[in-house]
């Protein structure tokens, strides 16, 4: 879709302007994927059996077989991404460190002006802890993942969302695993761990942040000169 809307963009002689995503989405953007073969249900379905008679221990010591880089780079609890690197080889005959290797999101697919905003980490965390506490007051949360659970019942694969921040620990607390207080607790550390490998991936990925606080003016000007093909 952002593809899409970017050549409709160019074909108007126009810039876009892209705002928020996370660090591999906009990596993915710039640069490009992997060019690897798309999930398989059926796959999939096998590696799941085998993770429940065998643990996740055995899959990635597999893996240290067939694909020892990938192993090295992927954690031994790493479900997720051991699946995948198995998945890879399993379909393509290829590692998947090989294809990264190869790739190595070494394509500029758009010329881009990159800017990130990196307040003082004092600042940062109060921001978070602000906004987790919304999250629990307003009942956002708790209205979403009683949908979520909901959902989960008539669709399990759904119970991969309860992975994303907040959701896990709000279902905790309904179910009574842990108090209200003990899930907003919980949410606020793991945002501030996110922001955290936020911070480091793009002062890694694009270099420094502006200033903190931004020059708004300076910024616009910039943007301007950007936009304008300067």
């Amino acid at each position: 879709m952002a593809d899409a809307a970017i050549g409709d963009l160019a074909r108007r002689a126009k810039r876009a302007i892209v705002a928020g995503g996370t660090g591999l989405w906009i990596r993915a953007l710039l640069r490009g994927l992997v060019e690897a073969p798309g999930a398989s249900a059926e796959f999939r379905a096998g590696f799941r059996r085998e993770l429940e008679r065998e643990g996740v221990a055995a899959l990635h010591a597999r893996l240290e077989r067939v694909d020892p880089d990938a192993a090295r780079a992927i954690g031994t609890n790493d479900r997720v991404r051991i699946e995948r690197a198995l998945e890879v080889h399993a379909l393509s005959g290829r590692r998947l460190s090989d294809l990264q290797r190869e790739h190595a999101f070494a394509e500029e697919r758009y010329p881009a002006r990159v800017i990130s905003l990196d307040p003082p980490r004092e600042l940062l965390h109060d921001r978070i802890a602000r906004r987790t506490r919304t999250l629990f007051e307003s009942g956002a949360l708790e209205r979403e993942t009683r949908w979520l659970l909901d959902r989960c019942e008539r669709v399990p694969a759904a119970r991969k969302a309860l992975k994303i921040i907040g959701y896990g620990e709000m279902a905790a607390a309904l179910a009574g695993r842990s108090t209200p207080d003990e899930a907003e607790a919980r949410v606020t550390a793991r945002t501030r761990q996110y922001a955290k490998r936020q911070r480091t991936w793009f002062g890694k990925e694009y270099g420094p942040a502006s200033e903190w606080p931004p020059d708004a003016a300076r910024l616009c000007a910039d943007g301007a000169r950007w936009y304008d093909g300067g």
